[in-house]
């Protein structure tokens, strides 16, 4: 009978296993459920607020892609349920590549490994293009307005050049203090 094989499930050996990651917090609610009065009714609320989290973030990210689609192409914007519909089979598509049996292997590798850089790239190409289509020079000096003269060190100003603009700045700085 395959029953004899099966060994005890304990919660501790289970805990030990999975020391990190996200199925730590589902052992420690499930752990900290078992100890309250009417945990059934506790742990379906906690599924329904996962529940509406997942649907929620599942929402904003189409937002996300289907108003620039509509935004930059004027057929998406006359058939927009079409580009719902392709949006969401396509996203569909690249989900299966995960639903595999080595999919959570892939998850785990695009979770720790592959989002690193391409963000760090995506940062350090956004402060590019604002330097360069804003200025990199007008920056320091407008900081002042953004921010107050208590966030903006004098040392940025200085160095980002000496002209009347930056004693002006540093004059309002000094009788702002």
């Amino acid at each position: 009978m395959v029953l004899s094989k099966v060994s005890e499930c304990k919660i501790q050996d289970q805990i030990s296993k999975v020391k990190k990651g996200t199925s730590f917090a589902y052992l420690a609610f499930i752990e900290a459920m078992s100890f309250i009065p009417g945990s059934a009714y506790w742990s379906i609320l906690f599924l329904l607020m996962y529940l509406s989290m997942g649907l929620t973030a599942m929402v904003g990210i189409m937002q996300g892609i289907i108003t620039p689609l509509q935004d930059t192409f004027s057929f998406s914007r006359k058939h927009p349920k079409l580009l719902i519909v392709n949006v969401s089979v396509l996203m569909f598509l690249c989900s299966l590549f995960f639903a595999q049996p080595s999919g959570f292997y892939f998850f785990r590798l695009l979770n720790d490994y592959w989002i690193n850089f391409p963000i760090l790239f995506l940062i350090t190409l956004e402060n590019v293009a604002i330097a360069w289509s804003y200025g990199a020079k007008r920056i320091p000096f407008n900081s002042v307005n953004w921010f107050g003269s208590g966030m903006v060190s004098k040392s940025l100003i200085l160095r980002s050049g000496k002209d009347a603009r930056n004693q002006e700045i540093l004059q309002g700085n000094k009788r702002n203090l």
